[in-house]
């Protein structure tokens, strides 16, 4: 391989504890690369991420055929030496599988758990762990007429009809394509000479896969790629109203609680309300300081009327839910309608108006910020008219 193009590789394992994640879908795991001097490491030796060239950053996952494979998202260059493989996870919570990596030899298997920096000693110097070497394999082409792929490919502005699509390249020129997920043909844009494009005329809550290329004279690169969804048609009836009596557990269809610190006791349903049920943020047992927000869906107001909304809530905690109004479908958000309702024990209403300006694809977004104290945030009956 020296002189070419590592563009990915795979582990072989014999076995494992469990598939899937790694940590889980949200963990941030780097893989880099480095070659080194040492042909073997002592008990207190370590390099962390930052002292390599990092290739992959993002989710990791076994596959049911018990193989981690690993697409890089920027090619190493390899010059022949001694190669150390780095895999780090930056994130916490999750799982971390045992796992039974396959040996250079068929008959050699070893026992690999995860280590910190502080806790690497751990792994036996003299035993099958630090003294073995896994089977792997590598995707690498050759130097020669190589083009590197655009990176960060990623669909932002995404609304009912249309998304903005993104990318970094040191290119100059690239080719897009782009199809819903159930098609086999794909639409084609060549010769794109900026790193964004706009989709439009597409076909509401379906999932799309779009994919750039970098164009180098009659070289191209390999494909990056992504998927987003579009969102619901906006809605367009009023008086809408949300009483969370259609539900029994999590959030109303086509409303969102993605956004935010809080990775479990999000926003969801409370079965006692101000009448019936209503939605809760988990004030007790997340820290102090998390926060979610909860989005309605997507609404065009009648031309140069100004709206109103009202809802009811009860929160006694010292922590804060703030009320805010988007004109984007919720992708940002700094008009705030109502800030630090709290130390409300008992139910209250709300009534405020929405200014003027905000007509098409607008989200209303409830933002729950905990105080780790002994209450909840309650929010109900919500009207906007």
């Amino acid at each position: 391989m020296s002189g070419n193009i590592i563009t990915g590789l795979t582990f072989y394992l014999s076995s494992s504890s469990g598939t899937g994640y790694i940590g889980d879908a949200s963990s941030v795991i780097k893989v880099f690369l480095k070659e080194v001097s040492e042909s073997a490491f002592a008990s207190t030796s370590f390099y962390g991420y930052e002292e390599g060239d990092v290739v992959y950053s993002g989710a990791l996952s076994i596959s049911n055929d018990y193989k981690l494979s690993i697409t890089f998202d920027k090619a190493y260059s390899y010059s022949g030496g001694n190669l150390l493989i780095g895999i780090y996870n930056t994130t916490t919570g999750g799982t971390c599988p045992h796992t039974y990596f396959y040996g250079v030899e068929p008959s050699n298997s070893s026992s690999v758990n995860a280590y910190s920096s502080s806790g690497i000693s751990s792994v036996g110097a003299t035993g099958t762990s630090r003294s073995f070497l896994p089977k792997t394999t590598f995707t690498y082409q050759s130097a020669a007429g190589y083009v590197a792929p655009p990176s960060g490919l990623t669909a932002s502005n995404v609304t009912n009809a249309s998304a903005q699509v993104s990318w970094t390249s040191d290119g100059s020129s690239w080719n897009l394509e782009y199809k819903k997920t159930s098609d086999e043909n794909w639409t084609a844009v060549n010769g794109l000479t900026s790193k964004s494009y706009s989709l439009s005329s597409l076909d509401s809550e379906t999932a799309y896969q779009v994919r750039a290329q970098t164009v180098s004279g009659s070289n191209t690169s390999s494909w990056a790629s992504s998927t987003f969804t579009t969102k619901p048609n906006p809605i367009t009836t009023f008086p809408f109203t949300e009483d969370f009596s259609g539900i029994s557990s999590g959030i109303p269809t086509n409303w969102n609680n993605d956004e935010g610190t809080a990775t479990s006791y999000k926003w969801s349903y409370y079965a006692t309300g101000h009448e019936g049920g209503c939605i809760r943020f988990n004030s007790y047992n997340n820290q102090s300081g998390i926060w979610n927000a909860l989005k309605t869906p997507a609404m065009n107001f009648p031309t140069g009327k100004i709206m109103q909304l009202s809802f009811w809530y009860k929160y006694a905690g010292n922590g804060d839910l703030s009320v805010y109004v988007s004109n984007d479908g919720g992708d940002t958000y700094s008009t705030a309608l109502v800030e630090g309702l709290n130390k409300q024990s008992e139910w209250k209403q709300v009534e405020v108006s929405i200014p003027s300006g905000f007509e098409e694809n607008v989200v209303i977004v409830f933002k729950g910020t905990s105080d780790y104290g002994s209450y909840f945030i309650d929010v109900d009956d919500i009207t906007v008219q």
